[in-house]
């Protein structure tokens, strides 16, 4: 006859235990890395606080400027609450001419849409907010809201004037 002492009784479901938690614990960290990793290879932000929004300033203006233009810098004279405020042209889609875009950094809660009011020819604008600053791409003199839209993917939001 054998007996199995009290103490290896005991020993046996912590066992069981700590290893259905080691594998629980391996599969969501599996789980946790290809997600952060699909992230990253679509070109979401990973962990950001800021709405979702990835990439930075001079990727944002790679994706709709054309990139025979030259990025000029402005001095603020339209817009009041606007700051580093650059211009270039669009990339160009089939037979269309190359468009106006404004730049600009606006703080978060400005009166943005008062300030785009200004400019009779603007019709479409893209914003993403990040920390305390929104970034705002404004077409001008175009009526194609498609010129902006290679902006979604970094997070931004493609918005109507009126």
């Amino acid at each position: 006859m054998t007996y199995s002492s009290p103490r290896r009784r005991r020993r046996w479901p912590l066992a069981v235990g700590a290893g259905v938690l080691a594998v629980i614990a391996i599969g969501a960290a599996i789980a946790v890395s290809t997600d952060l990793l699909d992230d990253v290879e679509s070109g979401r932000a990973v962990g950001s606080a800021d709405g979702g929004v990835s990439g930075d300033r001079e990727a944002w203006t790679a994706a709709v400027c054309a990139p025979d233009t030259d990025l000029a810098t402005s001095a603020n004279f339209l817009y009041t609450d606007a700051e580093n405020i650059a211009y270039c042209g669009t990339r160009t889609t089939g037979s269309s001419r190359p468009q106006s875009i404004v730049i600009g950094e606006w703080p978060r809660g400005a009166d943005l849409e008062k300030d785009l009011a200004r400019l009779p020819s603007v019709t479409w604008f893209a914003t993403a907010t990040t920390g305390d600053r929104m970034t705002v791409f404004v077409l001008q003199d175009s009526p194609d809201r498609a010129l902006l839209e290679p902006l979604t993917p970094f997070g931004f939001t493609i918005e109507s004037l009126g």
